[in-house]
C-alpha cells in the first residue's frame, strides 16, 4: 500500500488523488484513470452513510416554475388542477370532467393559441437556453445554490474588464476623464496576467480613447496566437 505522498507524486494531477485511494488494490491503475482526460470522477457522496440528498436543507427549497417563455402560452391556466370554487362537493369537479370541458364541442381541441405555441418554440425560444444548467461531468450536491451561482455567472457575463460604471466613480469621487487609480499601479506593477490583451489608454493605448466609462479595452493580438490549421476530416467532399 503506497502512502499518499507517493501516489500523489506518481500523477500529473495529484490535487485528484484522495487519501482512500491508497486503500484501493491496484492504486496505480486508478490514479492514472482518474488523471486521464474526460473522465468522470465518481462523486463524493458515495462513502456517505446516508442516502443522497435526504437531509432537511431540502424542505425550504422552492417549487418548480416553468420558464417564462413557457408561460406565454397561458399552459399553467389550461392544466390547472386546482379546484375552482368553494368546498363544495358539487363545485369540485374531477381532473377528467374539467379537462372535458376545456375542450371545445366543434373543433374537439383545447384553447390553445397555436400560433403563440409556434412562436415561443421556434422565434422567441429558438436560442433559449435554462439558467441552472451544469457542465459536463457536474454533480448537484446538498446545499449547493444554484441561483446564487447563476447571478454569479451572468455578473460575470456583464461586467468586461476596461469599464468602469458611474456608481462606482461616484463611490471613489472619480471625475470623469480620469483613469483609475489601479492604472497608475499598472505603470509599475504591468498589466494583469490573466488579461495579456488588455489595452489601457494613457499605457499602452493612445489617451484619446478615454471616454465615459471606457478607459481600456481588449484588442487581442493577432500575431501571438497562432493560425487555425486547416484540417481534413474524414468523408469531407475534395
Amino acid at each position: 500500500k503506497p502512502s499518499l505522498s507517493q501516489l500523489k507524486s506518481q500523477v500529473p494531477y495529484p490535487q485528484i488523488i484522495e487519501w482512500y485511494d491508497c486503500d484501493a488494490r491496484y492504486p496505480g491503475l486508478l490514479a492514472s484513470i482518474k488523471c486521464t482526460k474526460n473522465v468522470i470522477p465518481v462523486p463524493s457522496h458515495w462513502q456517505s452513510k446516508k442516502e443522497y440528498l435526504s437531509g432537511r436543507s431540502l424542505l425550504g427549497k422552492r417549487p418548480f416554475e416553468l420558464p417564462d417563455i413557457i408561460k406565454k402560452t397561458n399552459i399553467e391556466q389550461m392544466r390547472s388542477t386546482l379546484p375552482q370554487g368553494g368546498l363544495d362537493g358539487q363545485d369540485e369537479k374531477s381532473l377528467k370532467e374539467a379537462s372535458r370541458a376545456r375542450v371545445q364541442p366543434k373543433m374537439g381541441a383545447l384553447d390553445l393559441d397555436y400560433k403563440k405555441l409556434h412562436d415561443v418554440f421556434f422565434k422567441i425560444g429558438a436560442n433559449w437556453k435554462p439558467d441552472h444548467l451544469l457542465c459536463f461531468g457536474d454533480v448537484y450536491y446538498e446545499n449547493r445554490n444554484l441561483f446564487e451561482e447563476t447571478n454569479w455567472k451572468r455578473m460575470v457575463d456583464h461586467k468586461r474588464p476596461g469599464r468602469i460604471s458611474q456608481e462606482l466613480r461616484a463611490i471613489m469621487n472619480l471625475p470623469e476623464g480620469q483613469l483609475p487609480p489601479w492604472c497608475m499601479k499598472m505603470k509599475d506593477i504591468g498589466l494583469p496576467t490573466g488579461y495579456p490583451d488588455l489595452k489601457i489608454a494613457g499605457l499602452n493605448w493612445d489617451i484619446t480613447n478615454l471616454k465615459g466609462d471606457v478607459y481600456g479595452k481588449i484588442i487581442p493580438n493577432h500575431h501571438s496566437r497562432p493560425k487555425k490549421q486547416d484540417r481534413n476530416y474524414f468523408g469531407a467532399l475534395i
